[in-house]
């Protein structure tokens, strides 16, 4: 808004950029979407004013060009062309512009991922230890983390077998074994309670017909990053440990409490 010469918003822009690179490269206190929103606001404006001082019949605005301009320096630094198009159409709700922003957001995108493969964010998360988080987990093992003699159910155990575990363990899921410890799937606490209101279903019910069979299980020979992998595909706390993927016989668990406590302790020893 107003009427800003053009060498003022030249030399604002100047500033801005060195003020803005001089502040992230310190690892100062200090954002980078804000000024990436003016540096290209800026630059498309100055950009605009060129073009209609060189072509005069042109009837295009040059607040349409600092709009584009905006939203071109957004997707090139944060990898997000989408969210960039959509700004730009919500601050101007003009549906003459969106055609352009949307061509100059995905060749602002694919020019920086060119030049570039990491964008301003992923930086930003690898100076904060995200790098370092990331190499623990390729090379740290879940083998000394194991815990074990865990909690099992037999798989013919009953409902009242079953029922007591869990009043006595205070766990939400109990690991389900037949011959040889082989591990055959896990019992939620979740599951067992649309039963506890039906007797006449459970008075024959054993653990195989409430278990879970395809319940996350994981072997020492992986990794931490693999751990937390399966953790992500159940609202679990612990995971049970096999000797391997084939056999599946039952040798223990793993917590995700003890997988961040490892984690912490290792980025401690690093910093100390």
């Amino acid at each position: 808004h107003g009427n800003w010469y053009s060498d003022e918003i030249l030399a604002i822009f100047i500033l801005k950029l060195v003020a803005t690179a001089a502040t992230f490269g310190s690892g100062a206190v200090g954002g980078v979407f804000t000024p990436t929103l003016f540096v290209g606001a800026a630059l498309g404006m100055l950009f605009g004013r060129g073009i209609l001082f060189a072509f005069p019949g042109l009837h295009a605005e040059p607040g349409m060009y600092a709009i584009v301009g905006m939203g071109s320096f957004i997707a090139a630094t944060t990898g997000a062309p989408l969210m960039s198009i959509l700004m730009g159409f919500e601050l101007t709700l003009d549906y003459t512009i969106a055609p352009l922003l949307m061509v100059n957001c995905v060749v602002a995108y694919y020019c920086s991922s060119i030049f570039e493969k990491q964008f301003i964010y992923g930086e930003s998360l690898e100076r904060k230890g995200a790098a370092f988080f990331n190499r623990q987990l390729a090379k740290a093992n879940i083998a000394e983390l194991i815990r074990r003699d865990p909690v099992t159910l037999p798989q013919n155990a009953p409902f009242a077998e079953i029922e007591k575990s869990f009043l006595q363990h205070q766990f939400r899921n109990l690991y389900v074994v037949g011959e040889n410890r082989e591990f055959l799937g896990a019992v939620s606490m979740l599951d067992l309670k649309k039963y506890l209101d039906q007797p006449e279903l459970t008075e024959n019910m054993v653990a195989t017909d409430v278990m879970k069979a395809d319940f996350p299980r994981i072997s020492p020979a992986q990794g931490m990053a693999d751990a937390l992998e399966q953790f992500s595909k159940v609202n679990a706390e612990r995971l049970p440990v096999v000797d391997s993927l084939i056999s599946r016989r039952l040798i223990g668990s793993i917590s995700k409490t003890d997988i961040m406590l490892h984690l912490a302790r290792k980025a401690r020893s690093e910093s100390a």
